[in-house]
């Protein structure tokens, strides 16, 4: 990847994490995005060579990855709870006996 698509993809993630905070759905993961903030480099840090916009882009993937990920399924989301033990697309419908 060159670098100037690495540092749109950085930006972007930028974004998706301005709006995860700006929404309130962005918890856990401090220790991954204190990781992240420790590098020192950010979107627009143009002084920054690839190899360090790289290792900023994964950490702060690696973060908003981490404050993501539920592991108690889809919490907040029942829709997708009901849509998860409805049977598969490729499975026949079952009639009541």
């Amino acid at each position: 990847m060159r670098k100037n698509e690495l540092i749109h993809l950085h930006a972007l993630l930028d974004c998706v994490r301005t709006n995860l905070d700006e929404r309130g759905e962005r918890e856990g993961s401090t220790d991954r995005m204190r990781e992240y903030e420790a590098l020192g480099v950010r979107p627009m840090t143009v002084r920054a060579t690839r190899r360090e916009h790289e290792e900023a882009t994964l950490a702060l993937a690696r973060a908003l990855g981490g404050s993501l990920d539920d592991p108690g399924g889809t919490e907040g989301h029942p829709e997708e709870d009901e849509a998860d033990r409805s049977e598969g697309p490729g499975e026949p419908e079952r009639q009541p006996a």
